[in-house]
């Protein structure tokens, strides 16, 4: 048997090993991985818009050289099927969507006074239908959102008395009909910013002055409750059962999540991801319901280069990015869209002027029995320290 100073010994140095293990381990265990797929690269002068991943295929919104739209659809390996131009004269690509086996895109008219809603065939992008939504000179369109068959359109009008008011109208796709309009506002510069929505109505963001607020409206129309968010840049609207989330500046970047039963506000401090990167732009971001999250940006002027970064939500909040990945190109970069579907994040952006997309898997290690092993070897350390312990006790009182 050792002598009792030298199993103290021992005991210590396994406390200490797993100590450090057990750290390791757990910062490993609780990570995530990102692997490129593919990179597409499409037309020179096209700017991606909006992604929208359907079935191990992509549809990509996009804004051409011209300022008509552009729509892409690729295949999960990064093949081209079909690229379509939308030339009705000069487009505003707002929205890209999946209707009743149908390819839905929304844009809006260069003055912002018309929507037009085009419905293309998935298999070879063949114009199947167009609804036309025209609004007097005196609205102005810039945000929409879908809900089952009906667009929501939202934006500002002018009213006498008034500066620019808040409007949302509700109008249903298949017949052409407008359902509802509601204008509401003070005497400052009212608008709709962004659109979301869930089982308790629409999600809205508007401008009031120069403060942001968020609110919900019924799909009949009326308000239910709005509350100020201050004085911010917003970026992003993400709307996931009955939580939304913000990704805005304030000055520093920050997300809110928004409870939308509760009506509380928690916020994530991203001001440290500015701090690494220098000049970093924040663009876009998305969640899921697991918490998993995604943010895209582009930092550096000399070019620029692109960034995206994956985490969990309440690691983000402590402050934590899981994984990171940098895009580089011989040009400037920039990250226009990103989104999460399962187990597979999608990227848009510019590349040297040219339209890329991209599309990573990624790989979650949150398995809990990694950390048994140290955890045991921790005890065992711990053992060895009491016994070498109560050994050497034993010895002084003989």
């Amino acid at each position: 048997m050792p002598r009792a100073k030298t199993m103290a010994i021992i005991g210590i140095v396994i406390i200490i090993l797993s100590s450090i293990l057990i750290y390791l381990t757990y910062s490993e265990a609780y990570s995530m991985k990102l692997e490129q797929k593919y990179m597409y690269t499409g037309v020179y002068g096209d700017i991606p818009i909006k992604l929208f991943p359907y079935k191990n295929q992509l549809y990509v919104l996009a804004s051409t050289q011209s300022n008509d739209v552009a729509v892409y659809k690729l295949s999960s390996d990064g093949h081209l099927f079909w690229r379509i131009t939308q030339s009705q004269g000069r487009l505003i690509p707002l929205d890209i969507y999946y209707l009743y086996g149908h390819i839905l895109t929304v844009t809006t008219t260069k003055d912002r006074h018309t929507v037009m809603i085009d419905s293309f065939s998935p298999v070879n992008g063949a114009l199947l239908n167009n609804i036309t939504i025209s609004y007097p000179p005196i609205y102005w369109v810039f945000s929409d959102d879908l809900v089952s068959r009906y667009i929501v359109i939202g934006g500002a009008r002018y009213s006498a008395g008034f500066k620019l008011q808040n409007f949302i109208s509700l109008a249903d796709i298949l017949s052409n009909k407008n359902e509802w309009t509601k204008i509401w506002g003070g005497k400052e510069v009212d608008s709709i910013l962004m659109l979301g929505h869930n089982d308790l109505g629409i999600v809205y963001l508007s401008l009031n002055g120069k403060d942001v607020y968020i609110g919900i409206i019924g799909y009949n129309g009326k308000i239910y409750w709005n509350h100020t968010l201050g004085k911010i840049r917003i970026v992003s609207l993400r709307v996931i059962g009955n939580d939304a989330y913000i990704l805005a500046y304030n000055p520093a970047p920050l997300i809110y999540h928004v409870d939308l039963r509760t009506r509380s506000i928690l916020t994530t401090y991203l001001d440290y991801l500015t701090t690494k990167y220098t000049g970093l732009n924040i663009t876009s971001f998305d969640i899921n319901s697991n918490g998993t999250i995604v943010i895209g940006g582009y930092y550096g002027e000399t070019p620029s280069k692109g960034v995206i970064f994956l985490s969990d939500l309440t690691q983000l909040e402590k402050g934590h990015v899981l994984t990171e990945i940098t895009i580089t190109s011989s040009g400037s970069v920039t990250i226009t869209a990103v989104k999460l579907v399962g187990n597979t994040v999608y990227v848009s952006g510019t590349a040297s002027g040219t339209l890329f997309v991209a599309s990573y898997g990624y790989v979650r290690i949150n398995e809990w029995y990694m950390v048994i092993l140290p955890i045991l070897s921790l005890i065992s350390g711990i053992i060895l320290v009491l016994l070498g312990w109560l050994r050497t006790r034993k010895t002084s009182n003989e």
